[in-house]
């Protein structure tokens, strides 16, 4: 007879196999007719187990509940949901982690929030983030908003595995964001005198490719970097887009098989302009990498481009410009080239639900809201073609 795995046994008498297994410090046992008929019992028990203990243990703390919590979050959500639900923790195990989840209460969350109110930010490098004028820099009202939702979300299964019968977070209200309108800022719409300037100085460097596709498409920067060679189809004249570049810990990017949403995969059609644009970079791409890297725009080392080394290009661009230039050219990430993407889209009459299918949202609201807000002038030239009877 072979050898058993580890764990396993064989009674002969009874004709049946044993697995044995520990947990929490105690020795269990299951059997069954074949090995992975124990396998299978091991796991029901072993699940049973758990939430035995949650049921019984209301002496657990946040923190101890929240081991348990992400290790099940990370089989059913993104790595790059993980990273930022670790990130979160970092700010809730400070306040609430040592606490006993039956003994938290409302009064301890906004207790939490006032304090995160009063706590200074860090840099990438772990140092307190200062202004320009070189004061430290408070946490967010946003970064407050999503530590308190996390513990809402833990809090809740706390519920399922009726730990606690009521949550704490509800009834709080969601602190109001010091963030100005994405319009307002370096995440915006570019004019076309600007697109117009940011191109011509931009030919050359090493992503101008990448960016006249992400002008011309929409991506995200996230699937554009996600992009392989078997993506594009040139018989079919069209791109499927259904991967995403996500931050995993803070110097790692992976490959996700799924962009942001659902309604985010979608093909776009293949244009002359994108035909050219794709067949330049392939020639690049095998001068510097060779023919067997797949992905269509990798990063200066042949690797996941992300969105980080793609802003700092732009940042460089940007600086050159007005260093030539008497006019000031204003920042933006390269996420303003999505959002003039969708602005030439409307200012030019595309249908919203073409906009919406193209950008890959789940909801017309979602395109309308983040996307329609169309330039100045544009709205001057359309009301000026509208005639009234007064």
């Amino acid at each position: 007879m072979k050898r058993l795995p580890k764990g396993f046994y064989y009674d002969r008498g009874k004709q049946l196999y044993r697995l044995a297994f520990t947990f929490e410090g105690v020795r269990h046992f299951v059997y069954g007719h074949t090995q992975t008929e124990c396998e299978e019992k091991k796991d029901e028990l072993l699940e049973r187990l758990k939430n035995r203990m949650h049921i019984d243990n209301h002496k657990i703390t946040l923190e101890k509940y929240y081991s348990f919590w992400i290790e099940e979050q990370a089989k059913e959500v993104k790595t790059s949901t993980i990273y930022s639900y670790k990130k979160s923790w970092q700010h809730l195990e400070k306040y609430l982690g040592k606490r006993q989840i039956v003994t938290i209460s409302k009064m301890d969350v906004l207790q939490m929030q006032t304090a995160m109110k009063k706590e200074y930010r860090k840099n990438k490098k772990g140092e307190l983030a200062t202004d320009k004028n070189g004061e430290k820099i408070t946490l967010t009202a946003d970064t407050i908003n999503r530590v308190t939702r996390l513990l809402k979300q833990i809090l809740n299964s706390a519920i399922n595995d009726r730990i606690i019968n009521y949550n704490p977070c509800n009834g709080i209200k969601t602190l109001k964001s010091e963030k100005p309108k994405a319009a307002l800022t370096n995440h915006r719409a570019l004019t076309v005198e600007e697109t117009k300037l940011l191109m011509k100085n931009a030919e050359g460097s090493y992503y101008y490719n990448l960016f006249r596709f992400l002008l011309i498409t929409g991506c995200r920067i996230g699937e554009a970097a996600a992009l392989t060679w078997f993506d594009v189809d040139f018989n079919r004249n069209e791109i499927r887009i259904g991967k995403t570049v996500s931050k995993v810990s803070n110097k790692e990017y992976s490959l996700s098989d799924s962009p942001k949403t659902g309604s985010s995969n979608r093909t776009i059609p293949l244009t002359d302009d994108l035909k050219k644009i794709l067949l330049d970079q392939k020639e690049k791409n095998s001068m510097l990498f060779g023919s067997s890297n797949a992905i269509v725009f990798p990063s200066t080392k042949g690797t996941l481009a992300h969105y980080n080394s793609v802003d700092a290009c732009l940042e460089h661009i940007i600086s050159k410009i007005n260093e030539k230039e008497k006019g000031f050219f204003a920042p933006f990430t390269v996420h303003g080239f999505r959002d003039t993407f969708a602005t030439r889209c409307i200012e030019q009459g595309m249908q919203p639900n073409t906009l919406k299918a193209l950008l890959g949202h789940s909801t017309l609201k979602m395109t309308m809201d983040l996307y329609a807000h169309v330039m100045p002038n544009t709205k001057h030239e359309e009301l000026s073609k509208i005639s009234f009877a007064v």
